[in-house]
């Protein structure tokens, strides 16, 4: 039987990282010619997703009386973790970068740039991944019904074509259609994150 605190864990998890951190990368990777605007959505698109991350954490380690390493419980730890540090990593670019508080050349990030794009890409890259493999453990410790698994599978199919597909796609292509492709990708991965918290949310085996 899955607890009533574990299903709300699960479903502020898979709205915070299926849907929100998935929307925000695809805002960075696509619609930067929109100017400074891309930023703010993918700084606070994101802010949100690690907020509902640190209280879904909290949530279920709060609820929790005797902790389990189970292969879930690890990989979501790794995350939560890898988490703060990206977000730290953000709030630090310029230090890191050794931005020029003077500099008036809204291009000029500094000549250590290059350092925090490795790092904010390389662990956005494994929280992809981790947060995945973490919500694909989770639905599996609770045997989750193959609907569930599903609709999981299809996401996950889905954003890593898209996101592959997105780099050849939107070179030469107009503004218009590069809008269409981000708003396209962002509204399927919305709308299969709802079915997954519906699946989730609505399943016999939550008490």
């Amino acid at each position: 039987k899955v607890r009533f605190a574990t299903a709300i864990h699960g479903i502020i998890m898979v709205i915070a990282w299926l849907f929100m951190s998935t929307a925000a990368t695809c805002v960075a990777e696509t619609i930067r010619f929109a100017g400074p605007i891309w930023f703010k959505l993918h700084r606070n698109v994101q802010i949100l997703a690690v907020l509902l991350t640190i209280f879904g954490f909290l949530y279920i380690f709060n609820d929790v009386e005797t902790f389990i390493p189970s292969k879930h419980a690890i990989v979501g730890i790794i995350v939560f973790a890898l988490c703060l540090v990206q977000s730290l990593l953000g709030l630090c670019r310029n230090s890191i970068s050794k931005k020029d508080p003077n500099a008036t050349d809204p291009h000029d990030h500094g000549p250590r740039r290059w350092l925090f794009n490795l790092l904010h890409h390389a662990i956005g890259l494994i929280l992809l991944i981790g947060s995945g493999l973490a919500v694909a453990l989770g639905i599996n410790l609770y045997r989750g019904d193959s609907r569930t698994l599903t609709a999981f599978y299809i996401w996950f199919v889905v954003v890593v074509v898209a996101a592959i597909l997105s780099r050849f796609f939107i070179r030469g292509q107009s503004n218009r259609m590069k809008i269409v492709f981000t708003c396209a990708v962002i509204a399927f991965c919305g709308a299969i994150t709802a079915i997954i918290c519906g699946l989730i949310a609505t399943s016999n085996d939550v008490l």
